[in-house]
């Protein structure tokens, strides 16, 4: 106002500003607005224009102004000032979440050496429960191994069976002492006693020798070089609980202490071979009955207000990395939605072609009837091959399945072999068919086979519900597939003029009474120890365990953590950068004062 009115201009406020002055500024501009008392001091003097010119520098940016910033001080700029605080935290933050994380980390570290310490301390020592094999009928042998004192033995059952039976342990049940050669029973006679171990269910054993203890006699094991009955047995004088160790192996049923083992059966409960049961091993069940058929030209997801809302909207919960877009590939394909159900994750399979983009028959006449699909096929394609996968539902992204079963129906005719099928399958682990099957199998190479009607089919006599049932099952295979998430089916029709179809399933009678062949060498033995918890289930590209979950959840917290700190230094700099322009704006929006400058 000051260098307004000297220099003879009326300073433009604001019409937001009128009124609003502080009473500092309204003093200073009503005194520089009254008359100085000495008129010379009105007059201009010599160094007018400079001063003129300064002034109108100063009008520029002070007078005329469209309104009244509060120009930066020496202190730092609020916004900047801000942002360098969030930086701060920022900085602090990394660092705190380094050094939580260190520290987790040799946290972890220091619990998992004690685990092993503790472990090894817990079951050192050497193995005195001796391991023993079950062979049962019609499922293989059962294997038990040897353990340490307080052990947990491992238990293996044949291929295709999970442990089933109570948990195991290696536990002290009693003590035995060698008898004398005159038949007395007491220990002076030999000085020599051992511990008795045997498998227990848990926590049921001794946990220590005591005088109530009942001592058990035995015969000592006679020696192979013996060659008089007045030799001494060759054993460590101990009359302690050291020593070899004696130990009882169920398999044999003749050694000495088996009868121990069972007097003690009153008090503790020693595993008999009984009690170990194997059970068949789960698997993931293909329900086409209740499966729905969805072709390409049918929407998939939900109709929610008229819109189509797919339901890979739910990808926002995925995990990183899933390829949640619906496949945009033209060609034909056949989807049987919720076909299966694992533990984490409903199942579709999607049914495709390999070789072309046509539909192998009848697009409008593939689907389901009652507990199978079907497609159909041309006898003009001759040979089609088909895709069989396992993906998640609405999704592209494949499931690997760790058990499953398909079957194929009526590869043969059963009649005259004019309609007889070829079907050639590869990756398979096992296949079934029945006794008196009417199909032929030709091993290509390791689990590719190809399975083909006889010509020389018969029907039977007298169709009954027996004999069409059995007639059927003598033109059905059915494939096992481990860990898998696809497969490929080559189908090969017969000329005729007719469209054929190919029905499948999942698990059907065939493998129940069926013969069962391994395309591979057969396991062994499958590691049960760990199966008293053993699930059907999936075998996901991210198969579950604890730690895997908890390293995807700490994963979403750090991103969430990231996004929010970006998230905010995004803020602060688009704060920041709305001050600058601001402070431009002001600098360029001049208006001129009501007298210009001469």
């Amino acid at each position: 106002d000051h260098l307004c009115s000297r220099a003879g201009l009326s300073p433009v406020e604001p019409e937001a500003m009128r009124g609003k002055r502080r009473p500092q500024q309204a003093a200073a501009a009503a005194a520089a607005a009254r008359p100085a008392a000495d008129p010379a001091a009105r007059r201009p003097s010599a160094a007018a224009p400079p001063l003129v010119g300064l002034a109108a520098a100063l009008l520029l940016q002070g007078c005329t102004a469209p309104h009244w910033p509060k120009l930066p001080s020496k202190a730092q700029k609020p916004v900047e000032r801000e942002f360098g605080q969030l930086r701060n935290v920022v900085e602090s933050s990394e660092k705190e979440v380094e050094s939580f994380g260190s520290t987790l980390g040799q946290r972890a570290e220091g619990l998992l050496n004690e685990h092993k310490v503790a472990r090894s301390r817990k079951f050192s020592g050497p193995v005195v429960c001796q391991g023993f094999q079950v062979f049962k009928q019609h499922r293989g042998t059962t294997s038990v191994a040897g353990a340490r004192l307080g052990e947990s033995p491992h238990v293996t059952c044949p291929t295709d069976y999970v442990y089933g039976g109570p948990r195991l342990e290696c536990s002290l049940v009693g003590r035995v002492c060698l008898a004398g050669k005159d038949g007395n029973d007491s220990q002076e006679h030999t000085g020599t006693c051992f511990n008795q171990y045997n498998f227990t269910l848990p926590g049921e054993g001794l946990t220590a020798l005591t005088r109530s203890t009942p001592t058990r006699t035995s015969e000592p094991p006679a020696r192979a070089d013996e060659s008089s009955d007045d030799e001494e047995p060759s054993v460590d004088s101990d009359n302690t609980t050291s020593g070899e160790p004696f130990m009882i192996n169920l398999a044999e049923g003749t050694r000495n202490g088996t009868a121990v083992a069972a007097g003690n059966r009153s008090r503790h409960t020693v595993i008999t071979p009984e009690m170990l049961r194997c059970k068949d091993e789960p698997y993931v069940e293909l329900d086409f009955e209740h499966a729905e058929v969805v072709r390409p030209s049918q929407p998939q997801g939900r109709n929610v207000l008229g819109l189509h809302w797919p339901s890979q909207l739910s990808a926002l919960w995925q995990p990183i990395g899933q390829r949640l877009a619906q496949s945009t590939k033209s060609g034909w394909s056949l989807r049987f939605r919720h076909v299966a159900k694992t533990s984490t994750t409903p199942v579709d399979m999607l049914v495709t072609r390999l070789d072309r983009t046509s539909p192998p028959g009848d697009p409008e006449k593939d689907g389901k009837g009652s507990i199978m699909g079907f497609v159909t096929i041309n006898d003009k394609e001759g040979e089609v091959m088909l895709r069989m996968q396992f993906v998640q539902t609405d999704t592209d992204y494949p499931v690997a399945l760790k058990k499953v079963f398909f079957t194929i129906f009526d590869v043969s005719d059963g009649i005259d072999g004019v309609s007889n099928k070829e079907v050639t399958v590869s990756g398979i682990s096992e296949y079934f068919l029945s006794t008196f099957t009417h199909l032929q199998v030709t091993k290509l190479r390791e689990t590719e086979y190809k399975f083909s009607g006889l010509q020389s089919g018969k029907r039977a006599g007298r169709e009954s519900v027996r004999t069409m049932w059995q007639n059927s099952l003598h033109r059905t295979v059915a494939f096992m597939f481990r860990d898998t998430s696809e497969f490929a089916l080559k189908v090969t029709v017969p000329p005729g003029g007719k469209l054929k179809r190919i029905e499948f399933t999942g698990w059907s009678e065939i493998v129940r009474y069926g013969r069962k062949v391994f395309s591979l060498p057969r396991n062994p033995l499958v590691d049960a120890t760990d199966q008293l918890k053993a699930s059907a289930d999936v075998v996901m590209q991210d198969e579950a365990s604890w730690a895997g979950c908890a390293l995807w959840l700490g994963s979403v917290i750090a991103a969430a953590g990231l996004l929010a700190i970006a998230g905010s230094l995004a803020a602060a700099a688009h704060r920041h950068w709305r001050y600058e322009r601001g402070q431009r704006a002001l600098i360029q929006d001049i208006r001129p004062c009501h007298v210009l400058l001469d």
